[in-house]
Parts: C-alpha cells; structure tokens; sequence
C-alpha cells in the first residue's frame, strides 16, 4: 500500500512551519538578550563614571585635609599635654 503523499506533505509542512515558529522564537529572544546585555554594559559604564567622580572627589578631599590620619586613635591624654 503506498503512502498517502498528501498526508505526508501535510506532516512536512507542519514540521516546517513548527521550525520556523521556534527560530523566530529564538531570533526575538535572541534580541530581547541582546537589548539587556546592552543595557547592562550602560549601567555599568554609567556606574564606573560615578565611580570615579566619587574618587576624584575624595582625592580632592584628602589632599585639603591635615595629615591626621581619620582612623587613628584620638589620646585624649595627648590634648592634655598640648594644653601644658
């Protein structure tokens, strides 16, 4: 008995058409991907910048400052004999 070729052409078709469905699929995730990777790459660009600002500003900030070194032990004996 020979197969019936409309039936097969259909299935061919069907395999077909349910191919192209999962590639455009892929192609619009593929881009929606595409889109936060260049979303990503801009924030953090926008963050480095801060990022740097922020450590000119605190460079600005240590070179205006005395010689004291703000997390040294603060001798209230020391303000003491300075008094004397």
């Amino acid at each position: 008995m020979a197969p019936d070729t409309d039936t097969e052409l259909r299935r061919d078709e069907d395999a077909e058409e349910a191919l192209e469905s999962r590639i455009d699929e892929m192609e619009e995730r593929s881009d929606k991907l595409g889109e936060h990777i260049d979303d990503a790459r801009e924030g953090l660009r926008a963050r480095r910048e801060d990022a740097d600002d922020n450590f000119d500003d605190a460079d600005d900030a240590d070179d205006d400052a005395d010689d004291d070194d703000p997390l040294a032990f603060d001798d209230p004996d020391e303000d003491e004999d300075d008094d004397d």
